[in-house]
């Protein structure tokens, strides 16, 4: 039996040891498209799955595959791939949403001790400009306890998000029309009915919703003069959901106190963004979902989903599920 073809894009993690342990047991040949002398177009043409980190799956590459059953994301997004177009091409097309919650969660959290106490700002200070200039300056901050943390979606990463910042002290509402409102109250939260009630009532604002024509943009200055001048925002989910100009802006003038960012709407962040001179900003290199154990269960499960599709089975995970209305 010829084996199957899997091509591995744009592989970030260096080798494939994991991938191929898996995959192999099932006479597959993973090829990494990056060490490849053929045009990646050519490879993925008969491929019989692919794995994508962030290359462009428009439609003109999915209507190109001739014979891929699977596109296997690398992350929890996948606003890379045209679901529309793979699901018409009957392609399934999987992710990986769980592989890092806690470490997503803790980073969440972390952003938020850090413009709670400056801790950011602090160490910069005692570094650049002495200890007395470091205490002197900020005169504004305020107890956790009590705060109202709002979650923008109630995912699983919210939800964990949710139960650390109520054992910091926070109460919680959460708006996500997705969701029955028992889940979110069984969690401890409150449930509100729209996006503005969340905003006005919340002391810090976590965004966990996906990219998509719905939610591009949809923190603009209209929405963050809702939350107000003490208020924050944190938003380790993506990056074009909030309209970075409007959020310059909105600190620029004092209408919120700060955000705490891992996404961007441009990365890598370009060394003009007027983001990197604010103060008020903590910033990190969309590093959230980093660790150790993350990257390796991300790995598993990536192969695992391409291994299913390959054995006449589902993935994991399916991104497209209305791909099985179509099969019927």
């Amino acid at each position: 039996m010829e084996p199957f073809s899997v091509v591995y894009t744009d592989n970030s993690k260096g080798g494939l040891d994991i991938e191929r342990k898996i995959l192999e047991e099932i006479n597959v040949e993973l090829i990494d498209a990056e060490r490849s002398e053929q045009p990646i177009r050519d490879l993925i043409k008969n491929a019989d799955g692919i794995i994508v980190s962030q290359m462009e799956f428009d439609r003109e590459i999915i209507e190109s595959l001739e014979k891929c059953r699977i596109i296997s994301r690398t992350g929890i997004g996948f606003e890379n791939v045209d679901l529309k177009a793979a699901t018409e091409m009957g392609i399934y097309v999987s992710n990986v949403p769980d592989y890092c919650i806690p470490e997503v969660s803790d980073h969440a959290i972390g952003l938020i001790l850090s413009l709670e106490r400056r801790i950011t700002s602090f160490d910069r200070d005692v570094r650049e400009r002495g200890w007395k200039v470091a205490r002197a300056k900020w005169t504004d901050m305020r107890r956790i306890e009590g705060q109202t943390i709002g979650f923008v979606a109630f995912g699983q990463i919210p939800k964990e998000v949710c139960r650390k910042a109520i054992a910091l002290g926070f109460d919680a509402i959460a708006y996500d029309p997705y969701i029955e409102p028992e889940e979110i109250i069984k969690l401890g939260a409150k449930c509100v009915e729209d996006l503005d009630t969340l905003l006005k009532g919340s002391d810090v604002v976590s965004l966990h919703v996906p990219l998509t024509d719905e939610t591009r943009g949809m923190i603009g200055k209209r929405e963050l003069e809702l939350i107000g001048e003490n208020g924050f925002i944190i938003n380790t989910s993506r990056g074009g959901i909030i309209d970075e100009e409007s959020l310059v802006w909105a600190i620029e003038t004092g209408k919120i106190a700060g955000a705490g960012l891992d996404v961007y709407a441009d990365e890598p962040v370009q060394r003009g963004n007027p983001l990197l001179s604010i103060e008020k900003v903590v910033l990190t290199p969309h590093i959230a979902f980093k660790s150790i154990e993350s990257e390796l269960k991300q790995r598993e499960i990536v192969a695992q989903n391409i291994r299913a599709v390959l054995e006449r089975k589902e993935p994991i995970n399916i991104v497209n599920r209305e791909i099985f209305t179509l099969e019927s």
